[in-house]
């Protein structure tokens, strides 16, 4: 099962992290794997390239994705990053609602979870 955790602080995004396998299909044919692939590296391309948010992030040798914004930035970059942020919140809650047994969404406060 993939789990993507996502951070909060009070009414705004931190960060997420995006972990496990999906298991929907033999390695090579999981469209659930590729697709929650697929939105979390273009988000992070967003944040990153796009956005120039201040954060930090980690890509694991498994594959686990973890981003962290950073005090101090922008307050564009801020807004941006939370928009990036809650699109890929919502395209991970549906693709919950569609593949469940694969996916796990879930939400936390910073104060009860560090990425």
């Amino acid at each position: 099962m993939i789990d993507a955790v996502f951070l909060k602080n009070g009414v705004q995004w931190k960060g997420f992290r995006i972990s496990g396998h999906a298991r929907y299909a033999k390695h090579g044919r999981d469209v659930v794997c590729s697709a929650v692939s697929a939105v979390a590296q273009m988000t992070l391309v967003g944040l990153l390239e796009v956005v120039k948010a201040d954060a930090e992030y980690e890509i694991d040798d498994g594959g686990e994705l973890s981003f962290t914004l950073c005090d101090g930035n922008t307050t564009y970059a801020l807004e941006q990053s939370q928009l990036l942020i809650e699109t890929l919140h919502k395209t991970m809650c549906n693709m919950q609602h569609n593949y469940s047994g694969h996916l796990r969404v879930s939400e936390r406060e910073e104060t009860q979870y560090v990425i």
